[in-house]
Parts: structure tokens; C-alpha cells; sequence
């Protein structure tokens, strides 16, 4: 570890990373109307944190680009599934869970090309 490494925000995001995860999965369950998308905004809240925090080394490290497109995949196959049978009594559901893993595969991926393609500043450079 280096001087001046910010070791309590290392430890903060550790404890909060799981936190945040929880909440956006409870939002993303909580059955109302566009709760899927907020429940994916939080979990790629809490990837860009990840990234921020302890770089995008770690982030690519922790999922593998290859898992967010599988999530992708997965989650275009339950929202044409939720759609096609609308009478059925979880397609609701279904349908706000494909959102919430598809705004968060989304943004996690865009991010990693960002993150990937961007210089990184050395602390001198500070």
C-alpha cells in the first residue's frame, strides 16, 4: 500500500458495495411501474464506484465483460418472453427484472470501453 492511499474510502466502498446491490435489487422487486430501471441505475451506480475506487482493472476483474454480455443476452430473452405472454401473472415482473439487468449490463459495459480507452494520470501528475 502506497502513502496516502485512501484507505477509508477502500474500506467504506467495501461495506457499502453489498448495500447498495440489496437495495437496487429491492427497488428493482418492489413491483411498481419503472422500478426495474432504477434498480439498474443503482447497480451500475455501484460498478462505477467499484471502478472509481479501485480502478477499472479491478472492475474487469471482478466481472468480466464476457458475464455482462451473457447478462445482456439474458435479459433480452425475459423481456421478449414477458411480452409474448402478457396474461401470464409474473411477466410484469419478468419484464422489470429484464430491464433492471439490462440498464446495468448497458451502462457496466459502456463503461468498461470508456474506462479502457482512457489514459491514466499518475499521482505526480496531480
Amino acid at each position: 500500500m502506497r502513502q496516502g492511499d485512501p484507505i477509508a474510502l477502500r474500506g467504506a466502498s467495501k461495506a457499502l458495495a453489498p448495500i447498495l446491490a440489496l437495495l437496487a435489487f429491492g427497488v428493482a422487486a418492489s413491483g411498481a411501474p419503472g422500478a426495474g430501471v432504477a434498480g439498474g441505475a443503482m447497480l451500475s451506480l455501484g460498478l462505477a464506484l467499484h471502478a472509481l475506487i479501485f480502478g477499472a482493472d479491478a472492475a474487469r476483474r471482478a466481472v468480466p465483460p464476457f458475464a455482462w454480455r451473457l447478462i445482456v443476452l439474458f435479459a433480452a430473452l425475459a423481456a421478449a418472453l414477458a411480452v409474448c405472454a402478457p396474461g401470464w401473472r409474473y411477466a410484469p415482473n419478468l419484464l422489470e427484472a429484464a430491464a433492471c439487468a439490462a440498464i446495468a449490463a448497458g451502462v457496466a459495459l459502456a463503461l468498461m470501453a470508456l474506462a479502457a480507452r482512457a489514459p491514466t494520470l499518475r499521482d505526480e501528475d496531480w
